[in-house]
């Protein structure tokens, strides 16, 4: 059973979307798929220099209660947190249960 509280930080999970631009030509976007409750843990940070600048990137673990809409979650889509956007790397129904839909997620820091 879920514990009250575990899910308290609201996200925006985007997918891939086409938007007409001025001169009619389709340009890629990103458009809402849902804004579910979530739990949002930070597990691991990187830093990488590479011609004189710094990258970082954050690893963390989205935990979202499993749903129709949540469970078709996929990998080609990203996490909005706030400004911070979240690079989904995998997504997983833990132990097949249909509780919990955990996604593993990527944050690249300029």
């Amino acid at each position: 059973m879920a514990q009250r509280g575990k899910y308290r930080t609201k996200v925006t999970v985007q997918q891939p979307a086409e938007t007409a631009a001025a001169d009619g030509q389709l340009v890629p976007s990103w458009s809402t798929y849902a804004t579910p409750w979530a739990k949002v843990q930070a597990i691991n940070g990187e830093e990488e220099f590479q011609d004189k600048q710094s990258k970082a990137t954050l690893t963390h673990v989205v935990r979202v209660r499993a749903n129709s809409t949540t469970r078709a979650i996929t990998p080609q889509m990203r996490i909005q947190l706030g400004s911070r956007l979240l690079y989904i790397h995998t997504v997983n129904d833990e132990d097949e249960r249909h509780i919990d839909i955990v996604m593993e997620c990527e944050e690249r820091v300029q």
